[in-house]
């Protein structure tokens, strides 16, 4: 199977999200419980399943949905190291229509942890746009999408505070 194959797989996967009776993984449990403490703004858990990733890795997967009825899309995986969690968000990155931001994190004393990107992506479907939040902790893999960037916004958010990482520094 071909990367690019896969990789529009995985797209089209994190885009439909209709798997059932799937297994939940450790990382999954993070933005599940991220989501659940965001009960004041009525976030929703939708729908979980799995997939791999190119080397492998097994990716969580979630769809949730907003009380005005915005799906938000979550993937993460934890890697056997930083490099190939930054090689997949590379990949990830490579069909986005336009790349709004790429940064390095780092933590409060300066060290690098990892990686952030807010990307704007395109389906076939005319007038369908989708903003991802992707980023890299560590060996940790995450991708945030939906139609709005706010809620991409607030549920990483909710993630990162969860995991106790550093804020992205301006």
């Amino acid at each position: 199977m071909s990367m690019k194959y896969k990789l529009e797989l995985t797209a089209l996967l994190l885009c439909l999200l209709t798997i059932n009776g799937t297994t939940l993984h450790n990382q999954d449990k993070v933005s599940r419980s991220a989501a659940d403490s965001n009960r004041g703004n009525d976030l929703k858990w939708i729908s979980a399943g799995d997939a791999k990733a190119s080397d492998g890795t097994m990716l969580a997967l979630n769809t949730y949905e907003t009380a005005a009825g915005t799906r938000i899309n979550v993937t993460s995986g934890e890697f056997k190291s930083r490099d190939a969690a930054e090689k997949e968000m590379e990949l990830w990155l490579k069909p986005a229509k336009k790349l709004v931001t790429q940064e390095e994190k780092k933590d409060d004393s300066g060290h690098i942890t990892g990686k952030r990107a807010i990307a704007l992506f395109a389906r076939e479907e005319p007038h369908f746009e989708y903003t991802a939040i992707l980023w890299t902790y560590r060996a940790r893999f995450y991708w945030v999408s939906s139609s709005s960037l706010a809620d991409c916004l607030e549920l990483e958010k909710k993630i990162n505070a969860k995991l106790a990482l550093p804020k992205p520094k301006k």
